[in-house]
């Protein structure tokens, strides 16, 4: 089955902007979360991090590259609950967040190639599905609560013991796929007009303000 040539319906500079700017952004972020990891406390380094997938989820928006907002609508809602210490930050977190916006690079090459966002969208609603249990997870707490007894059984509220079975539970970045486990894509790559290559660095400042003077209207 013959698949249709893929159309973004945005002007070809304008894209181009926003896969520059969304791709130098994602490259400062190896740095700040071995920062992160080292001062996991550190707000000026979450904030940076937030920010850089709140600017990528408005434009995205505006841009309508609908999966590309739903992916960077997660990995905000988790930086916004550590940003507001609603969640701590621990290996499982972190591993989640890398997983997300190593998709997000990929979705943006994709783009850039004129291919689909997505390659699989169900293994995408799975890292999506890991992602959002981070910050569910901070509002978790035990089915029954009660006192534990000696040998490390809780008592329920009808007198009766229930083992102690926390550690089962598995932590919700175990669900999140790693990038090496995503499946390479299968379908046909149906493209269309190629874009133009990547400015250069020394072009930042004025791609940036037209871009910006193309989005008249930004979308949060």
């Amino acid at each position: 089955m013959t698949e249709a040539a893929l159309q973004y319906d945005v002007d070809p500079e304008v894209l181009t902007n926003f896969l520059d700017e969304s791709e130098e952004s994602i490259a400062t972020l190896d740095g700040l979360f071995v920062e992160m990891e080292q001062r996991p406390k550190d707000k000026k380094i979450i904030e940076g991090i937030f920010r850089v997938a709140h600017s990528i989820k408005g434009l995205a928006a505006f841009l309508s590259l609908g999966f590309v907002k739903e992916l960077t609508h997660e990995l905000e809602t988790v930086l916004d609950d550590i940003r507001k210490d609603r969640l701590c930050v621990d290996s499982g977190v972190i591993d989640g967040l890398l997983a997300g916006f190593d998709e997000l690079s990929g979705m943006l090459s994709r783009v850039r190639a004129g291919r689909a966002e997505v390659e699989d969208e169900n293994r995408l609603h799975e890292l999506l599905a890991g992602i959002g249990q981070l910050s569910d997870s901070r509002d978790s707490k035990p089915a029954v609560e009660g006192r534990k007894t000696e040998d490390g059984r809780q008592k329920t509220e009808d007198g009766g013991q229930k083992t102690d079975d926390s550690s089962l539970v598995p932590h919700p970045s175990s669900l999140i796929p790693r990038p090496s486990d995503l499946r390479p894509w299968q379908g046909r790559t149906a493209r269309r007009t190629p874009l133009p290559e990547p400015r250069r660095a020394g072009q930042c400042g004025s791609r940036r303000r037209r871009l910006m003077s193309s989005c008249s209207t930004w979308v949060s």
